[in-house]
C-alpha cells in the first residue's frame, strides 16, 4: 500500500478484495467439510470401551439393598452376569477380529449383533436400577448406555456405508468385465422331460411300476398238475 494520504490504485484494491474472498471461502469450506469417517478398528475400540463402562456402572449396584421383590433382584443379578460374560469372554475376540480385518463386514456385523444384544439386556437392568437403586448409580448407568448407543449407531453406519460402497464397486467391475466368471459355479439344472404334461395319477403310476407275473409253464403231456418236488427220505430208511 502507499503512504498515508495517498489513494490505493483500483487494481490493487481489487486484488486485495479477491484475496480476502478466497481466504474466507477456504475457511468456510474447511469448517463445513465433514470429518473423516472413522475406520472399523476405532469403532470396535469405542464400542468395547463403552460396554466396559456399562459393565463397571452396573457392578456398583447393590440389589440386596433394594426394597424390591426377590424376583427383581434375581433378574438384575442374572442380567448383570450375562453382560459381564459377554464383555469379558465374547466381545474382546470379536473386536480383535474386526481390527485384524477392517473391511470384513461379517466381522463388523457379528460385533454389532453381540453389542446390540448386550445393550438390550442392559436396558432391562438399568430400568430395575432406576426404580430401586441409588440415583447417582442410575445416572452413571444411563450415561454408559448413551455412550454404548452412540457407538452402536456409528458401527451400524459403517456397515451400511461400506456395504453400499462394496456393492457399487462390484457392479462397476461386472460392467467393465462382463465376461468374467462368477465367484461361484452356478447351481446344476435338473431337466425334467415333458415337464408341461399332466402329472400321473397315483393309480396309474402304481400300475406302471407293478410288473405282471408270468404264468407258469404247462408241463408236456397235457397234465395241468405241477409235480411236487421229491422229498428226502428220513434217515435210517
Amino acid at each position: 500500500m502507499g503512504h498515508p494520504g495517498q489513494l490505493v490504485p483500483r487494481g490493487a484494491r481489487l486484488v486485495f478484495a479477491l484475496a480476502l474472498l478466497l481466504a474466507w471461502t477456504c475457511a468456510a469450506r474447511a469448517q463445513a467439510a465433514p470429518a473423516a469417517a472413522p475406520d472399523s478398528p476405532a469403532l470396535a475400540r469405542s464400542l468395547f470401551s463403552a460396554l466396559q463402562n456399562l459393565q463397571g456402572a452396573l457392578a456398583q449396584v447393590a440389589p440386596e439393598q433394594w426394597r424390591a421383590k426377590d424376583s427383581d433382584r434375581v433378574q438384575f443379578r442374572t442380567d448383570r452376569a450375562s453382560i459381564e460374560r459377554n464383555v469379558v469372554e465374547a466381545l474382546p475376540g470379536l473386536a480383535l477380529k474386526l481390527e485384524g480385518a477392517p473391511e470384513d463386514l461379517g466381522a463388523a456385523f457379528r460385533l454389532y449383533r453381540d453389542g446390540e444384544a448386550v445393550y438390550a439386556v442392559a436396558l432391562r437392568a438399568a430400568d430395575l436400577a432406576g426404580r430401586y437403586g441409588d440415583q447417582a448409580q442410575a445416572e452413571a448407568i444411563a450415561a454408559a448406555l448413551q455412550q454404548t448407543d452412540a457407538s452402536l449407531n456409528a458401527l451400524a453406519d459403517f456397515i451400511q456405508v461400506t456395504g453400499s460402497a462394496q456393492a457399487a464397486e462390484l457392479a462397476r467391475f461386472r460392467t467393465a468385465h462382463p465376461d468374467a466368471p462368477p465367484a461361484s459355479p452356478p447351481p446344476k439344472t435338473l431337466v425334467i422331460n415333458d415337464a408341461n404334461g399332466p402329472a400321473p395319477s397315483r393309480h396309474s403310476s402304481r400300475a406302471r411300476t407293478k410288473k405282471a407275473k408270468p404264468a407258469p409253464k404247462q408241463p408236456q403231456g397235457g397234465s395241468s398238475t405241477v409235480p411236487a418236488p421229491p422229498t428226502t427220505p428220513p434217515p435210517g430208511v
